[in-house]
């Protein structure tokens, strides 16, 4: 078969399965992702948003070695850094047919979301390690008066 998707999944072969590979990575990830998006499917853009930021910050732990930085790590590990929260946040959004973009600086990064007309930020990363969701669906205007983040803005 080609590389197109067969019921939201990509085929893989016996082969590939378990794989250790990038491209077995890929796969796997993409996989549990489209499972996570296909629960979300029929809600509204913000409750869309909202559940996918909800869904990693759920399942992600931040990986205080500063070793783990990829979506597979995130997603299938459950451990990583920004840039493996902001990825699968990312690739949740973009897989539902949304407008979601990374926004990095000073060696920190998050994600921001066009919902509702607008640029809601999230940041997923520290809210999980602030044990809070301050930084959830933020409004641009207002991320820009946040002393945390007007720095890397």
């Amino acid at each position: 078969r080609s590389g197109r998707p067969v019921r939201g999944r990509w085929p893989t072969s016996r082969s590939a399965r378990g794989c250790s590979s990038p491209a077995g990575q890929h796969r796997q990830t993409e996989d549990r992702l489209y499972d996570i998006v296909a629960e979300g499917a029929g809600m509204a853009e913000r409750e869309k948003a909202s559940f996918f930021y909800e869904w990693v910050y759920s399942k992600v732990e931040y990986d205080t070695e500063l070793k783990r930085k990829t979506v597979y790590e995130a997603v299938m590990e459950g451990r990583s850094v920004c840039w493996g929260y902001v990825s699968a946040y990312l690739m949740l959004c973009r897989m539902a047919g949304m407008d979601c973009e990374p926004v990095y600086g000073g060696g920190h990064a998050w994600n921001r979301v066009w919902i509702d007309g607008g640029w809601k930020h999230c940041d997923i990363t520290w809210d999980k390690s602030a044990g809070l969701r301050r930084w959830k669906l933020v409004p641009e205007a207002k991320m820009e008066e946040d002393p945390m983040h007007r720095t890397f803005l």
